[in-house]
C-alpha cells in the first residue's frame, strides 16, 4: 500500500473538521457521555467484524508493561473526548457557522 505522510495528514485534517462540526450537531441533543459511549460501541463492533473475518485473536496475550501502557492510554483518550465535548458545548464550537 502506498504511504505519504503529507496526504494521510491532509485527509485526517479534514476528517477532523467534519468531526468537529458534526460533533457540535451531536452534542445539542445528548450528552457527552452517551456521545462518548455510542461512539465506542460502533468502534467496538467495526473492530470485532474485522478480527473476525480475519479470524484474528480477539484476546491476544498482552505483557504487563504493555497493559498498564493500554490502561493509560484509555484513559488520555477518555479524559480527551470528555474534554473536547465540554469544550464543543460551552463555547458553541461551530466552523460553518
Amino acid at each position: 500500500m502506498y504511504y505519504n505522510f503529507y496526504v494521510y495528514l491532509f485527509i485526517l485534517a479534514v476528517a477532523y473538521l467534519l468531526l468537529a462540526f458534526n460533533k457540535g450537531k451531536i452534542l445539542k441533543d445528548i450528552s457527552v457521555t452517551n456521545d462518548i459511549f455510542y461512539t465506542s460501541l460502533v468502534i467496538v463492533i467495526l473492530v470485532g467484524l474485522k478480527k473476525m473475518y480475519e479470524k484474528d485473536s480477539f484476546f491476544p496475550k498482552i505483557s504487563n508493561g504493555t497493559k498498564k501502557r493500554l490502561a493509560l492510554q484509555c484513559v488520555c483518550v477518555t479524559l480527551g473526548l470528555f474534554i473536547g465535548g465540554i469544550i464543543i458545548i460551552k463555547e458553541n464550537f461551530s466552523i460553518f457557522n
